[in-house]
């Protein structure tokens, strides 16, 4: 057999191969794309996905195409249909009244679609979580609203931290009653514990439209907070809108002493004599401190032999023995 006539049956092999894929698809595109969706949906209730939209990239969808919730095995979750293009979407059915004519691509209801003739869309999905249960959402026509956190920055004066952070709609759909909490976690043992302080939420106002974003459109929140224990700390951002998902963004910091706060030596100290009668307290003074344990602390810096207790944020004390004019620290050396 001669080389092109081999050639020649290589090609209509390959020509033969793709009539069956493109009839096999022709023959079974509702099956291909529920199975994409199911697939989507199995990925979408993960904790990496959760709140997040899996886009599944657009879809040419015949004629007649119906998709409908008993499709898909909804027992472990509660599933729901959108479709948010006004250039491919009717008014969805139930808000349709007696004289409506659907003359668009698409007529949709929470529970089923129906595409009145052949074109293209995009499929999107995403799930978040309810009472433990899964809450997902299949949508139609364009990327939905998207809650996204994309940038994180402090600010810290002494035990005052403040935290910048800019949220973003990612979506191709308006984000409306967007909000924003934080929770502060701290290393604690090497494992991140959260803490008592609690945060009021943070709710989006624009001048424009109040609590709505625009499709790229970003927000800066402010958040301020005083920090009286040091320690490495993790500041969680959770960022959500109505029918937008969710996003969490997190940054670690450190709160150290504050670097103020100084002793203020002195050439003589106020001695309270104790109860015992056998120790004396010698009042020791501090300048910008703004809590008793740094006014100690700053004193055990500068002389860490002596062993200084908190009293005020303006003073702490060590104890001696003699009621003399010798000081704690003369008498230590």
């Amino acid at each position: 057999m001669k080389v092109f006539e081999l050639l020649v049956y290589a090609i209509v092999a390959v020509v033969l191969i793709l009539i069956a894929i493109t009839l096999f698809n022709a023959m079974f595109p509702k099956e291909n794309l529920l199975l994409e969706i199911k697939q989507g949906l199995v990925t979408a209730q993960t904790e990496t996905y959760l709140g997040q939209t899996i886009e599944l990239g657009q879809r040419s969808v015949e004629k007649e195409y119906t998709i409908n919730k008993s499709f898909f095995d909804t027992s472990q979750l509660s599933l729901a249909f959108e479709c948010n293009n006004p250039n491919l979407c009717c008014i969805r059915k139930a808000e349709q009244d007696i004289n409506y004519k659907c003359t668009k691509a698409v007529e949709w209801d929470y529970t089923n679609l129906t595409f009145n003739f052949a074109t293209q869309a995009k499929i999107n999905l995403r799930c978040i979580k309810q009472d433990d249960l899964p809450v997902c959402r299949v949508y139609f026509g364009s990327k939905p609203a998207q809650a996204e956190v994309t940038e994180i920055n402090f600010d810290q004066l002494n035990e005052i931290v403040t935290a910048t952070v800019k949220a973003k709609n990612s979506g191709e759909n308006n984000l409306a009653q967007g909000k924003m909490n934080l929770v502060l976690e701290k290393l604690v043992n090497f494992e991140w514990k959260e803490t008592e302080e609690e945060f009021p939420e943070q709710v989006i106002e624009t001048e424009t439209d109040p609590s709505i974003l625009m499709p790229g459109q970003e927000h800066s929140f402010v958040w301020a907070t005083r920090i009286t224990t040091p320690g490495t700390y993790r500041a969680v951002f959770t960022f959500e809108g109505q029918n937008a998902g969710f996003d969490k963004n997190s940054a670690d910091f450190d709160v150290g002493f504050n670097s103020y706060c100084k002793p203020l030596i002195e050439s003589t100290y106020e001695v309270r004599e104790e109860d015992n009668g056998l120790t004396f307290k010698e009042i020791k003074k501090c300048g910008n401190c703004n809590y008793a344990y740094e006014c100690a602390s700053a004193w055990q810096t500068k002389f860490p032999n002596i062993n200084y207790e908190v009293l005020t944020k303006d003073t702490t004390y060590c104890l001696k023995e003699s009621l003399g004019s010798s000081s704690c620290e003369s008498e230590s050396s």
